[in-house]
């Protein structure tokens, strides 16, 4: 059975039809005949017997002309049912315009920022700027050992890429040459590259089923001691960078080949995928396959068998965290073929990658854009790694961005083009009458900064904007803005200033130059409305007019020294004077009189800052009471999309869950008196983990800080974890986190991870929702790689725990400890309220600076 056709030249047509068998199952191959271009496959599906199979396909005529097409299948024996067929004919701007319209669907989010005051009021007129920090969308680059040789290799690479593929120095044939005699030495290298410049690594590959990449030494042992190396391999690689890398290739081209089967059984890919998971649960494991996306002519490796292959390895141990990773070594890319393929493949809900990105087709900057395009704009798509790699001694691999020098081939144009095309520019806007700027963004990470005409300071965000962000979510950025004294000066004052005009102009000059040294006391801000305020002070204060004659009077004469004339002024007989004279005079007489005015201005400026001071304090500690006094969340019953967290803070949540304590961080050293005793210890914060067995857990993980501990409970702690981590843990299903830091930019899917089994009730937390702490100049930075943790910063905790860096944090006030278990110890609710300046404090300083003013 065929059907005519006319085809056009350039067209990309989009081709689909439902398919059956009358027996068995069968491949089943869609065909395009034309008298040029002969037999050209456009797709292939798994055909049955008792149901319908849609197959997709697509295909650019590269002819005009009358084409036919048919359906064919090796198994002659079948009838061939069809029912639905559809061809649809597109030109190049009309796909091009699509993947536009796709990309701003799939790769963007639309957020409204509103500026307010610290009261909560809007601040129209306020200017917003948004400055891009990081994409959200992973497009690298692979990576060879050359890299450690150049630093100008080293630049070019890190200003473009935020991930790698290693090409070889994960590999087994490389890591371990002869039996026994293992080296990491370049991968190691590497890594630590990678991870200087932010730049996520995946791992490839643990091992790969072609037998030509396997040792000959391996090829070589007795099945038993086969398995035996295999699974020290697993150990060795997968260990040392457990945690460093999102992802595996577990076992490479996995659908094409299968030596390791027809060594081990069938199920060995199954077995080690299964390994995998245990060994390094938090990174992506992927089947990586060639042909799956490039061709349709590979009846290996065709969408429907490898999606047989996926579901084979999932069943065995019904694996969350699989992947769906393909190389795309493309000759002649067909962009539709390539859509039907990622539409296909996108049914097994999970990421799909393209890892080893290039082309060899002669135009190759033409192709890489439109594969690149095509990839990018399909919402299934979470990730892109290019195989451009840099050699030293010219190009000797399938496609190069870059000569020896680093100057771009056109290729190389074609991914900076796109890479500065898909992430939002600096933006510089005006909120609105309502305080509103609405901008869309590139998913990726923000910095927001607000300033306000009638503010010194800049109120400064940051932003995550992903595929979980809410259309048009506001981001409410509430700036501390200092108000310039004038505006809060009741008009009588202002008009009283005007009798101290000469006076007013001396004083500002001191308070100019004495602006640095002030500022290195109190904060920028603070200091910016301190010196509003002083120099409105220095109008309004009643001074004496006898007060004046005496700061003028020849008996100041020593005070000469701060004047800009060396010679000391003259008597103030003004008839004898010269003009030139009296000017200077007049101006020695004003700088006298301010530096006179100087101290008692600046300590009543001061005290007066403390009262406002006080006043915010008591606004601050009334709104933390009520938050405090509303009813407590479930945060069980909730996702982590229904409220922003920032909007949460000071806000009771009520969590179940299982606490990972293998992963509990120390914050400190934080002192506690306990009976009159000041001790030394810490904060410990552990991850609340989910717990799949109990309806009412968590449904993502929490940040708890439990408490504080002494220093020894510490080392108890410690050695109790690692004295009760079994070596071969029974293993449950569990939904689990989303993986590590780079996770967040590539999936909010649920996932399932392996955790030990747990027979007892779920911990209960009542906790208290916060932030992350802003330290002092003095305290020292946090050193993850050390475990020393000097103050609360959330998201790089929640790293260094292995969670999203959005994960909620909260503060335990559960009130349960006991004799048989003091530690940790949870704060109490007055403490959260507190502050370490309380208002009655700012009172006394208030007293305290008004009377040295007197002094």
């Amino acid at each position: 059975m065929s059907q005519k056709v006319y085809l056009q030249r350039g067209m990309l047509y989009t081709f689909s039809a439902w398919l059956q068998v009358d027996q068995g199952n069968t491949t089943v191959t869609a065909i395009f005949e034309t008298a040029k271009d002969g037999l050209v496959p456009v797709g292939a599906v798994e055909a049955r017997s008792g149901c319908w199979s849609m197959l997709k396909g697509g295909l650019t005529a590269k002819s005009s002309g009358p084409a036919e097409f048919l359906f064919e299948s090796k198994n002659t024996s079948v009838e061939i049912w069809v029912d639905s067929v559809s061809l649809q004919p597109f030109t190049e701007d009309q796909w091009r315009a699509h993947q536009a319209e796709s990309i701003n669907k799939v790769r963007k989010k639309t957020v409204a920022i509103r500026a307010v005051d610290a009261n909560g009021h809007a601040l129209p007129g306020a200017s917003v700027s948004i400055q891009q920090t990081r994409s959200g969308f992973p497009l690298g680059c692979a990576l060879k050992n050359t890299i450690l040789q150049s630093s100008e290799y080293q630049s070019w690479f890190a200003a473009r890429f935020t991930v790698t593929t290693f090409t070889n120095e994960m590999k087994w044939y490389s890591n371990e040459p002869v039996e026994g005699k293992e080296t990491y030495a370049d991968a190691d290298a590497m890594l630590a590259f990678s991870k200087q410049h932010g730049i996520a690594v995946r791992g490839h590959n643990v091992v790969w089923d072609n037998r030509q990449y396997v040792q000959n030494w391996v090829q070589s042992l007795p099945t038993q001691k086969l398995r035996e190396a295999v699974n020290r391999k697993f150990n060795s690689v997968m260990t040392r960078y457990r945690g460093q890398v999102i992802a595996w290739d577990v076992v490479n081209e996995n659908v094409h080949f299968s030596y390791f089967e027809s060594k081990l059984g069938e199920n060995a890919s199954s077995i080690f995928y299964q390994q995998a998971h245990q060994l390094d649960p938090h990174a992506l494991m992927f089947l990586n396959e060639f042909n799956t996306l490039e061709v349709p002519v590979d009846g290996k490796s065709t969408p429907a068998k490898y999606l047989q292959k996926l579901q084979q390895i999932q069943s065995f141990g019904n694996l969350s965290r699989m992947a769906i990773g393909l190389e795309g070594h493309f000759g002649t890319p067909d962009i539709s073929y390539m859509r039907a393929a990622l539409d296909t493949l996108a049914g097994a809900n999970v990421p799909i990658w393209l890892t080893e990105v290039d082309v060899t087709h002669s135009n190759q900057s033409k192709h890489l854009e439109d594969i690149l395009r095509e990839a990018h704009s399909h919402p299934a798509v979470q990730g892109i790694v290019i195989f451009g790699v840099w050699n030293p001694k010219g190009c000797f691999s399938r496609m190069c961005l870059t000569d020896v020098n680093f100057k771009n081939l056109p290729t190389g144009d074609v991914v900076d083009k796109l890479l500065s095309e898909w992430r939002t520019h600096n933006v510089a806007a005006t909120t609105d009458a309502d305080g509103l700027h609405r901008a869309e963004l590139f998913h990726g990470e923000y910095k927001i900064t607000i300033n306000h005409p009638s503010s010194n300071s800049s109120s400064v965000r940051s932003l995550t904007v992903d595929s979980a962000s809410q259309n048009n979510n506001v981001l409410t950025v509430m700036g501390k803005m200092s108000i310039k004294w004038a505006n809060r000066t009741p008009m009588g004052l202002e008009l009283r200033c005007k009798w101290f005009n000469p006076e007013i102009e001396a004083f500002n000059k001191v308070m100019l130059a004495l602006r640095p040294q002030v500022e290195h006391i109190v904060s920028a801000g603070d200091a910016s409305f301190f010196f509003h305020m002083a120099a409105s002070l220095s109008k309004t204060l009643r001074l004496k007019r006898s007060l004046l004659s005496v700061l003028s009077s020849p008996r100041l004469t020593p005070l000469s020294a701060f004047s800009s004339s060396d010679a000391p002024p003259p008597p103030p007989t003004y008839a004898a004077a010269s003009a030139g004279s009296r000017s200077q005079e007049k101006e020695r007489g004003k700088w006298s009189k301010a530096l006179l005015f100087l101290p008692g201005a600046i300590t009543f400026g001061l005290g007066t800052w403390q009262l406002f001071r006080r006043q915010e304090k008591i606004e601050m500690l009334d709104y933390r009471t009520k938050r405090l006094e509303m009813e407590p969340l479930k945060w069980n019953e909730l996702s982590s999309s229904d409220h922003d967290f920032n909007s949460l803070e000071f806000r009771k949540v009520i969590c179940e869950g299982d606490f990972d304590e293998s992963k509990s961080v120390y914050v400190g050293p934080r002192s506690r008196s306990i009976s009159g005793v000041t001790e030394n210890g810490f904060y410990v914060i552990t991850p609340l983990v989910p717990r799949i067995t109990g309806p009412g857990s968590v449904q993502l993980p929490v940040l708890v800080n439990r408490g504080w501990v002494p220093r020894g409970w510490r080392k108890k702690l410690e050695n109790s974890e690692n004295s009760g981590r079994s070596s071969t843990p029974k293993i449950v299903d569990a939904k689990q986190i989303e993986g590590s830091a780079w996770w967040k930019f590539w999936s909010k899917e649920s996932t399932v991870t392996k955790v030990e089994e747990n027979s007892t009730a779920p911990t209960r937390v009542i906790g208290v929702v916060r932030g992350s702490e802003k330290p002092s100049i003095f305290v020292p930075e946090n050193d993850p790689s050390t475990g020393q943790w000097f103050y609360v910063d959330v998201p790089m905790i929640a790293r260094a725990c292995g969670v999203p860096d959005n994960t909620l944090y909260i503060e335990d006030i559960n009130e349960d400890v006991s004799a048989s278990n003091p530690y940790p110890i949870p704060k109490d609710v007055n403490t959260l309220i507190r502050h370490s300046v309380m208002p009655q404090d700012h009172l006394n300083y208030t007293f305290t600076w008004y009377s040295s003013r007197l002094l």
